[in-house]
């Protein structure tokens, strides 16, 4: 009688179901699509913060320039002009910010949806249970706090 041992531990095999898990895990295409979105989105959110940081100096100098012509002037009339000059800036630079955070959000939302069929639609579609479910967490918080109060008292 021959029996043939089995090794208790195959090298080979083992390799090979490692090199699987990491070619479905790791290096799928979904994996790539997910790590080119997040790459877009902080190219995205780079420009967006540089041009937000650029408002940001535009504001300082602009403020600058409002308290020299504040200490220059005694005239109402001109002191009226330099602040609405500064308020007419900073109103321009609050739609700009406003401007940037949405085409930063609209070119994540098209990037996702380019490049993960599907993606968009699917968190349209998840909204309204997540409000509904986010209201009757909010109800169920205020009710057990109102109980654990009325308890305690």
């Amino acid at each position: 009688m021959t029996t043939e041992s089995k090794p208790a531990f195959d090298l080979i095999e083992q390799q090979k179901s490692i090199g699987s898990l990491f070619n479905t895990a790791f290096f799928a295409d979904r994996t790539r699509d997910l790590l080119s979105v997040q790459a877009d989105f902080l190219l995205g959110l780079e420009n967006a913060i540089t041009e937000w940081l650029n408002r940001r100096h535009e504001a300082i100098i602009d403020t600058q320039r409002l308290v020299s012509r504040i200490g220059d002037t005694q005239d109402p009339a001109e002191l009226w002009r330099a602040q609405q000059d500064w308020i007419t800036n900073e109103l321009r630079r609050l739609a700009a910010d406003a401007a940037g955070y949405q085409a930063a959000a609209a070119q994540m939302v098209a990037s996702v949806g380019q490049r993960i069929p599907g993606a968009a639609q699917a968190g349209a579609d998840a909204r309204p249970d997540d409000q509904k479910d986010f209201a009757k967490t909010a109800r169920t918080r205020t009710v057990g706090s109102r109980l654990a109060q009325e308890s305690t008292h």
